[in-house]
């Protein structure tokens, strides 16, 4: 590979340079204030005011957690309260009534009855649709363009 001279001068120059240069391991670093080795003496006089520090910490989280407990309101449930207790099981559901006079007028309550399905009369399929002149069910737009001259000859 060729290269132009003035790369081969930088890159020679550089290599000089790199090799007058001392290794970054000798260099002398600043070093930082030494951390003083603590006596016996010492280091149980730090672990005796930390324990005094951790006791007020535990005494104050103590303190708050008790007075959240009284915070809860929690219902209280009047035994002489009429009531519905739903219980779901794997076997079955039940619903039971607690000093009730009489049960819920729902419960003795007919089902309503399901609406009565239409069915398209051309096509007989059930019908999606009604012709809001005519009255009629259809189901598709082929049936519609088919109940659209019929619904014509009526007016006439």
């Amino acid at each position: 590979r060729v290269l132009r001279r003035s790369t081969q001068v930088k890159t020679s120059n550089r290599i000089k340079s790199e090799l007058t240069k001392k290794p970054s391991s000798t260099q002398v670093t600043k070093k930082s204030d030494p951390i003083p080795k603590l006596t016996q003496q010492q280091l149980l006089a730090e672990a005796a005011k930390t324990e005094i520090e951790n006791k007020r910490s535990l005494t104050a989280m103590l303190m708050l957690q008790e007075e959240k407990k009284k915070n809860r309101q929690r219902k209280k449930v009047n035994k002489e309260e009429a009531r519905i207790i739903f219980r779901s099981t794997q076997d079955a559901n039940t619903v039971t009534f607690i000093r009730f006079n009489e049960l819920p007028k729902a419960i003795n309550q007919k089902s309503l009855q399901y609406p009565v399905k239409r069915f398209c009369k051309i096509t007989g399929k059930p019908a999606k649709y009604k012709d809001p002149t005519s009255g009629n069910y259809y189901a598709s737009v082929e049936a519609f363009k088919k109940l659209k001259p019929r619904r014509n000859k009526g007016k006439k």
